[in-house]
């Protein structure tokens, strides 16, 4: 009795097999039937950029550190796709990750990859200025006219989103996968990847505020003139990988030819007999021309760094000069440009 309910049970699988095949090969048939974009030129492949060997410096946050502008057939397999559904037909190009104003993040914290597309000639209404990725176009195809990639132009850059932290890889990567398409309503044909390449100098350093604005308190011209005064403080950061021999100069906006340590106050500046002094602990530091070069006057070593952030703290304070003390507004302002090697 154990055999023959065993035997029916074997029956009755192998029929729901039969069945599920039968029902996958139709599915397959008609998933077959509805994919109507083809290649009819060259094959799928992987677009590489390769930026080489790069050195940042003196870089920002929203700097671009490196650019290459490349036609897509130089980085990738030369290609035309056909769609024989009648509806628009769209070129699409994608990235991978979370991308913020078009920058899409590498493996290295810091460095972000940034991908333009456009055609170097007219070509079924293709852009001929670069659209940043991830973008799309619609175009207008018969069934036997193919878009090919031999006019598409491809830039890419890699540009600083934070504190560059080389750690331990100098070795830049990002990746995208399905990055080209094109498509109908029946769906896409993938044409391409996208793989992004560098390698970096591990002696960079990232300036982490571009802008410092710093508040002094009020002063009476009667504690001026009794050799009173108020001061602030603040700081200059930046980060660096280790080992960076880190140098800065401070140079006077309103007259970049004083080489004293007094700030000029600015044209809009109200008060009289006034001046102000940046201290790096108790020495009041005199002004330089902007310049990195490393025998640039006034120029003064912060240090080197063990890797990370970097930071110099600094205080600003009233002085007096020549002439009697008038009463207004005290406005400084100073540039500062590090340097390191």
């Amino acid at each position: 009795m154990h055999v023959l309910l065993l035997m029916d049970f074997v029956s009755v699988k192998i029929r729901r097999l039969a069945v599920f095949i039968v029902a996958v090969f139709c599915l397959g048939l008609t998933s077959l039937a509805n994919a109507t974009c083809s290649f009819t030129d060259g094959a799928f492949s992987t677009a590489t950029v390769n930026f080489g060997a790069i050195t940042v410096t003196q870089s920002t946050v929203g700097d671009v550190i490196a650019t290459k502008n490349m036609s897509y057939d130089s980085i990738a397999t030369h290609s035309a796709v056909k769609c024989d559904h009648s509806s628009t037909k769209a070129a699409v190009f994608l990235m991978s990750g979370a991308g913020n104003s078009g920058i899409y993040p590498t493996n290295i914290p810091g460095i972000g990859v940034r991908v333009s597309i456009w055609a170097s000639g007219s070509y079924y209404g293709y852009p001929t200025s670069p659209q940043v990725v991830p973008w799309q176009w619609g175009y207008q195809a018969t069934a036997s006219e193919s878009l090919g990639t031999g006019l598409t132009q491809v830039r890419a850059e890699l540009i600083v989103t934070g504190p560059i932290s080389v750690g331990g890889t100098n070795v830049l990567s990002y990746f995208t996968d399905q990055w080209f398409q094109v498509r109908d309503a029946n769906g896409p044909v993938v044409v391409a990847n996208l793989q992004v390449n560098a390698t970096l100098n591990n002696k960079t350093c990232v300036v982490t505020k571009n802008a410092v604005n710093v508040n002094l308190a009020p002063v009476q011209v009667k504690e001026l003139n009794a050799g009173a005064t108020k001061s602030a403080a603040f700081s200059l950061d930046i980060n660096c990988a280790t080992g960076a021999k880190v140098s800065v100069t401070l140079t006077d906006v309103t007259n970049p030819a004083n080489r004293s340590n007094v700030l000029t106050l600015t044209p809009d500046s109200t008060a009289q007999g006034v001046g102000m002094q940046i201290f790096n602990g108790s020495t009041p530091i005199a002004y330089g021309p902007d310049s990195a070069s490393p025998s640039n006057p006034n120029r003064w070593s912060v240090g080197t760094s063990t890797g990370g952030l970097l930071s110099v703290p600094l205080t600003v304070q009233y002085v007096r000069t020549t002439g009697t003390v008038g009463a207004g507004s005290a406005i400084g302002a100073a540039t500062f440009t590090f340097s390191y090697q």
